[in-house]
């Protein structure tokens, strides 16, 4: 049938058609609807290009957990914020507007889970920070984060401008585009694909090992995981074809979702043709994966977890009744379970794999290796020098500090920042069951402005939340001219991990300065604390 018309009728979902247009009859379009489409099927990687439509208005809560251990989720004011954002010229960092940046199949399935809800989006810990310092909670609140909410009927609207336009582009063509929907060979035999990063192979040539094979029972015949020569693409095959054909072959498309996952343009193309071919994907959360990070709606809170053992018997379970395969007695199954988590574990403990690409994280979840991923990434040349790095540090109290970080930049080229984030070797905040070693920042003010030594403790947060209100700039998508030159000043405050018998001490030694620009530049660099006032049973010396 004619392509429109199973988009009109609804036959084909919208992200089917963007899918089979890109694929099939790319030829035939220009550069600016294919750029258009690209960016409609996988996302929106620079919120600078997201079209008006995708700016919709929500509302924003605020989320935490008092002393006494009782959970508060409230609906916060942000207009203060707003009218200082607008006053700046910021008009798309407003935080009462959300920012659909996911591709539509992305979207297409956060609606469908959430028929008659709503669309929630996390904001990130810097954003959440910069929020706090405008928002007066009561004493003690913890674990502080948060998230924006619209009704699931604003996620249809985009759905819904996105459709429309894409009928008018087609109906407007010379020519008519067929969709073939080729006949399924009823007797192939049972095969699973697996979607998959390759910087995640050491982790899933184990599951593979031990939990589709051992486990389960399947032959190198049944899998299609192309890290593996064993299981991968067939030497002078097409590796398009070879991918394409597998996935509209398989009993189970398993999506193995992790930031290097989403980072790659292969797996999102693996993906969407997977939902082009009326295939579901089971998705699969890998180790350290944050959903807020990847930028992905709700649905994937729906994800099996790889590291759980319950996730993994659910796993065995769909993939034997979709295989029409029996499932292994738990006498078999278990074991082939505890070496693979074993092993698991071990890499994890040894640092041997990583399934992060040194993004930000939220407010949740630890980030253990970003010094590894970051010194691996600054080994380019940067065109963005960070020089006149001053960071002071002052404890207002056992575990909780107050601090100061002024720097400068310089650029080579046109630079527009992306996320600033302090590091240390060691965890130091968070909490006990998810400690983290980063504290990351969502706005700034220019130096000059306060200077935390001439500020008193008891005055301190008072202070910083009048001057940020008046003259905070918004950290992302600020831009810095060629040879140009800005001096920012970073100023806050945080705790360290409460343990069973108090407040642990603040490490002196071992941070970095992270600095992420442009598209995926990065620049990392030491810096030294220098503490004011009091110093004896506040400080680890690591």
């Amino acid at each position: 049938m004619d392509l429109l018309k199973k988009l009109i009728l609804g036959e084909l979902k919208l992200s089917q058609v963007l899918y089979y247009v890109l694929t099939e009859y790319r030829d035939s379009f220009d550069s600016n609807f294919i750029s258009w489409a690209e960016q409609e099927s996988n996302g929106y990687k620079d919120n600078l290009n997201l079209p008006d439509y995708r700016y919709i208005n929500c509302e924003v809560y605020a989320k935490y957990t008092d002393d006494f251990g009782n959970e508060h989720d409230e609906q916060i004011d942000v207009k203060a914020i707003d009218d200082h954002l607008l006053k700046r010229g910021f008009e798309n960092a407003l935080v009462s507007k959300m920012r659909i940046s996911q591709g539509i199949e992305s979207l297409e399935n956060a609606i469908a889970d959430n028929k008659d809800g709503a669309l929630i989006l996390m904001i990130p810990q810097g954003m959440s920070e910069m929020i706090r310092k405008c928002y007066v909670c009561p004493a003690g609140c913890h674990s502080f984060f948060v998230y924006q909410s619209c009704h699931v009927e604003q996620g249809k609207n985009i759905i819904s401008v996105v459709k429309a336009k894409l009928i008018t582009i087609l109906k407007d063509m010379k020519q008519n585009i067929y969709y073939i929907d080729d006949k399924k060979d009823k007797a192939h035999k049972p095969l699973i694909f697996i979607s998959h990063a390759s910087k995640d192979k050491i982790i899933l040539k184990s599951f593979v090992d031990n939990i589709l094979k051992s486990g389960l029972g399947l032959k190198d015949e049944n899998i299609v995981f192309t890290s593996y020569e064993a299981t991968g693409v067939v030497p002078g095959d097409n590796i398009p074809e070879y991918i394409k054909r597998n996935i509209e072959g398989a009993s189970v498309v398993m999506a193995m979702v992790s930031e290097n996952y989403k980072a790659s343009e292969v797996c999102m193309n693996e993906v969407g043709a997977a939902f082009a071919l009326g295939k579901t994907p089971v998705q699969i959360m890998l180790p350290n994966t944050n959903i807020d990070k990847l930028g992905w709606l709700i649905h994937l809170n729906k994800a099996a977890k790889i590291d759980d053992e319950d996730s993994l018997d659910s796993l065995g379970e769909v993939i034997c009744t979709e295989m029409n395969l029996k499932m292994q007695t738990p006498k078999h199954w278990n074991p082939c379970k505890k070496v693979f988590l074993e092993f698991l574990k071990t890499q994890l403990d040894s640092h041997k794999i990583d399934t992060r690409d040194g993004n930000n994280g939220d407010c949740t979840n630890p980030s253990p290796k970003r010094i590894k991923t970051t010194e691996r990434l600054t080994q380019r040349k940067s065109s963005l020098h960070v020089f006149d790095t001053h960071f002071y540090v002052r404890a207002k109290d056992e575990g909780e500090y107050q601090y100061q970080l002024n720097l400068r930049f310089r650029a080579d080229i046109k630079v527009v920042l992306k996320e600033i984030i302090l590091v240390n070797d060691h965890d130091f905040t968070g909490n006990v069951s998810q400690p983290k070693r980063e504290v990351p920042f969502s706005c700034f003010i220019h130096q000059g402005i306060l200077e935390i030594d001439k500020i008193k403790v008891d005055e301190f947060q008072e202070t910083v939340i009048s001057s940020f209100k008046e003259n905070m700039i918004p950290i992302i998508d600020f831009a810095i001219e060629k040879d140009g030159q800005t001096s920012l000043s970073l100023i806050g405050d945080f705790q360290t991990i409460r343990e069973s018998d108090g407040y642990t001490d603040l490490p002196m030694n071992h941070w970095n300065l992270v600095v992420k620009y442009n598209i995926d530049e990065i620049v990392s660099i030491p810096v030294t604390m220098t503490t004011i006032g009091d110093t004896f049973g506040y400080y680890w010396h690591n």
